[in-house]
């Protein structure tokens, strides 16, 4: 099976968890993400089952925070608030590209 983010051909699933979470550990945390990174992610993301809901009212960047339970995880800033979005439940959703 083949899978696409960011116009990038990726074998398997771990591969794409590999890669979100090598932008996660190097980000600082409250940073925003930029270029590439950001364009990986905003196409992992848009995979996410509740991304129209999360997404919503648009947002104006993807950066890094602290959870409620401790972990470190990406979010969508928001004009007035910041919504979570995992990408380990975004990489669950992907489906593999047609063949």
């Amino acid at each position: 099976m083949v899978y696409i983010v960011a116009d990038k051909f990726y074998s398997t699933k771990e591969e794409i968890k590999i890669e979100a979470q090598r932008i996660l550990n190097k980000s600082v945390m409250g940073s925003k993400i930029e270029g590439d990174d950001y364009l990986f992610l905003l196409s992992l993301f848009q995979n996410h089952s509740e991304w129209e809901n999360k997404s919503k009212g648009g947002f104006s960047e993807i950066i890094t925070g602290k959870a409620s339970h401790g972990t470190t995880c990406f979010y969508l800033k928001k004009e007035r608030n910041l919504e979570d979005i995992s990408f380990i439940h975004a990489i669950k959703c992907l489906k593999p590209k047609k063949e």
